[in-house]
């Protein structure tokens, strides 16, 4: 089971939570008891396979929005993450 840690928590002993995620640990990034995010090692299977596609140029990306879509998606009771982040800064 990955440890749950909100977003508040996250912030205020960030550099504690970063040396565990180095050592092996997951976590679960809540706001509101409601899970958002996943802070993983950078070294897991996961992304192993992700930049090994990279690196055999089956998979690419620059760095910027994916482009190809003809219509937005749209996330119904979802905010963007720039909302929050503009939450955030008014508190």
């Amino acid at each position: 089971m990955m440890k749950k840690v909100g977003i508040r928590e996250l912030k205020t002993h960030l550099s504690g939570y970063i040396e565990k995620v180095k050592s092996g640990e997951r976590l679960v990034i809540s706001e509101r008891l409601k899970p958002v995010a996943y802070l993983i090692p950078f070294d897991t299977l996961e992304l192993q396979t992700i930049w090994r596609l990279v690196e055999n140029h089956t998979l690419q990306w620059n760095g910027s929005k994916p482009k190809g879509l003809k219509e937005k998606i749209k996330l119904k009771g979802l905010k963007l993450t720039s909302q929050y982040i503009a939450e955030d800064r008014e508190k």
